[in-house]
């Protein structure tokens, strides 16, 4: 009994072993290069650094002058947060709702193709298109890109177009697998339209996707 116990043991440490060996190149990558210039930017955050020089500890200067005395940098706090609290939101929904909706349709894998191809493009090839549908989309003459009163609305604009692609593939993949099994017993127990379908049989199942797409 003893004998099998340790053999389970032991066989459960090499199964693990061989998990965690597979996420390790992963976890190296996000150390070197997502976790240490974190700490080191925060590191730097703190003292004076010109590349050139040694750097200098001056504590928390740098964020009075920041907060106290750099009016750029309270505009674009404000426009990033603007940019932040807008982009986000509607990149996720619009890309579920896309996602669920060309599921339902013939062709469904050109559609996904012509929504997702934006994001493998260069940003040069995009910012140029863009510019060229703003600067021929009206008349009059607009200065879209340069104009601070356009410009912010032009870029949210832009990125809502450019970052859709990638959550959509990830929930179209999720709604794709859904369980025909629980859509055929919620027919049966009640459901009496898509929206209903939506709620009860859809949400729950694509629950993993929608995590990945909101912390994407």
């Amino acid at each position: 009994m003893n004998k099998v116990k340790k053999y389970k043991l032991t066989l459960s440490r090499k199964y693990n072993i061989y998990g965690y060996s597979f996420m390790l190149p992963f976890f190296l990558l996000f150390f070197t290069f997502t976790i240490v210039p974190v700490f080191t930017a925060l590191f730097q955050s703190f003292t004076q650094y010109d590349m050139i020089n040694e750097a200098k500890f001056v504590g928390l200067n740098n964020y009075k002058l920041l907060l106290m005395d750099d009016d750029i940098f309270i505009t674009s706090l404000k426009n990033t947060m603007i940019f932040a609290c807008i982009t986000g939101p509607i990149c996720f929904l619009m890309s579920f709702f896309l996602a669920w909706t060309i599921n339902q349709m013939k062709g469904r894998t050109l559609f996904a193709l012509g929504l997702y191809a934006p994001t493998v493009l260069s940003s040069v090839a995009i910012s140029v298109v863009w510019m060229y549908f703003f600067s021929g989309v009206i008349s009059s003459p607009i200065q879209w890109t340069t104009d601070s009163n356009y410009v912010l609305f032009v870029i949210i604009l832009v990125q809502i177009f450019m970052g859709m692609g990638s959550n959509l593939l990830v929930f179209l993949a999720g709604i794709q697998n859904l369980s025909h099994e629980l859509t055929e017993a919620g027919k049966i127990d009640g459901i009496k339209n898509r929206w209903e379908d939506l709620r009860y049989i859809v949400f729950p199942q694509v629950k993993p996707q929608l995590l990945f797409g909101a912390i994407n």
